[in-house]
């Protein structure tokens, strides 16, 4: 039955009509036209059938199921692609000695894709706001309303070898461990370049890297950073406690600024063939950085307490070689309506540290600051977040004529 035509059953019932007419009555032929569109119907369910059963040979092959396979392969899933953001709007005043008050209107946009795809890699990039400065993505409001630089800010592969294994490359964020997020040696906003290996089996964490500071040999001054750091994270009857080592080799000495004047060292010594005008002017020390670092947090009647002390010393530097952060946290600013204070203290001599990679706004960014951090901040909701920073610092005590520097920042922050 299931070769049967329709084209064949029609003709043969063209055929017989006109003999079968002379003789039939109209019962009969009413019951032949029922039995024919039975039979019509029959055919078609047969014919239906017959191509549901060859579809599903074809899906059955082998050439179809590798076919089906490599397209999944090659296009990942829309929950492998993710878009995420932010925007931040901030006032800031900044009162420095000697100097006429300051005040100005900031914006920071950001817009980052992450794409997860097979073999356990992972694919970044983000967009942001800012100029050249590797340690800021702010910009100010002005200059008659112009439009506002965007730049590459991550760029990045994270190749996830196994559960506990991460090789990183590209420009990406920065891997160290921070207690508290502080940015006694590293901005927040300071996304290093080059390769990054980092480890974490149960309460043990390994991080290395090999950063480029300069990588064009066309320039004749190639220079790279390198580190190492490991750690313990502890549980404590309910409590967390960190502990970590580090070694940070930033390879400057004799070698000029890699970005701004010719004088902007960010706090750190430095030499001048002709001081009167500033020529060839170069470090005056590498920067061979040990750390020591803890974090403790617990709950204080159900509010997170976090607890922090960061020191360092550059081995090679004779003297103004130590930093040194301590602070305390109180609260979550996350869910609507959360919240948390935090006070830090830090002191940062000339030349404890690469000047290049500390927090921008600490004594006016760099080295060679010292003083308080009061911030807090509010959950809005879980996207909106409003935030108040004061910093009482001094600075310029160890190169310079010591003055005190404070400033202020009111922050609005949405993220998507």
């Amino acid at each position: 039955m299931k070769n049967i035509s329709l084209f064949s059953l029609c003709l043969y019932l063209i055929t017989i009509t006109p003999m079968a007419h002379a003789t039939i009555t109209d019962q009969d032929f009413e019951s032949l036209r029922t039995d024919l569109l039975s039979l019509l119907a029959r055919v078609k369910a047969l014919e239906k059938e017959n191509l549901v059963l060859r579809i599903q040979k074809v899906k059955n092959s082998k050439p179809f199921e590798q076919t089906r396979m490599q397209v999944s392969e090659t296009l990942p899933s829309k929950e492998a692609v993710k878009w995420k953001g932010d925007l931040s709007y901030r006032y800031e005043g900044i009162q420095v000695e000697g100097t006429d008050d300051r005040s100005r209107n900031r914006i920071r946009a950001r817009i980052a894709l992450q794409a997860k795809l097979k073999n356990n890699v992972e694919v970044g990039f983000r967009l942001a706001s800012g100029g050249d400065n590797p340690v800021s993505t702010n910009q100010s409001l002005g200059d008659g309303g112009s439009s506002k630089d965007i730049k590459l800010d991550l760029a990045y592969f994270n190749w996830k070898t196994n559960h506990s294994v991460n090789l990183i490359a590209g420009k990406f964020k920065n891997i160290w461990a921070r207690p508290d997020n502080n940015e006694l040696i590293w901005d927040s906003d300071y996304n290093p370049e080059g390769f990054a290996l980092t480890y974490k089996h149960k309460n043990l964490f390994l991080n290395s890297a090999l950063n480029w500071l300069q990588s064009d040999s066309k320039k004749k001054n190639t220079r790279f950073s390198w580190g190492i750091q490991g750690g313990v994270n502890t549980q404590l009857a309910g409590a967390k406690l960190k502990t970590g080592i580090s070694y940070y080799n930033l390879s400057v000495k004799d070698r000029g600024v890699f970005i701004g004047d010719n004088d902007e060292f960010a706090g750190n010594s430095f030499t001048c063939v002709d001081p009167t005008n500033l020529i060839d002017c170069t470090y005056d020390n590498d920067y061979e950085v040990l750390e020591v670092l803890a974090e403790f947090k617990t709950e204080l009647n159900g509010l997170p307490v976090i607890v922090f002390g960061d020191y360092l010393q550059n081995i090679a530097a004779d003297n103004l070689d130590t930093a040194w952060a301590a602070g305390i946290k109180l609260g979550k600013a996350s869910g609507r309506g959360s919240w948390d204070l935090a006070y830090r203290y830090q002191s940062i001599e000339a030349d404890s540290l690469l000047g290049l990679t500390t927090n921008s706004d600490f004594a006016g960014g760099g080295t060679d600051g010292k003083g308080h951090i009061f911030r807090g901040s509010f959950a809005i909701n879980n996207q909106w977040k409003l935030r108040f920073t004061y910093f009482n610092n001094k600075r310029n005590g160890d190169l310079g004529q010591e003055e005190d520097y404070d400033r202020i920042q009111i922050d609005t922050r949405l993220s998507f």
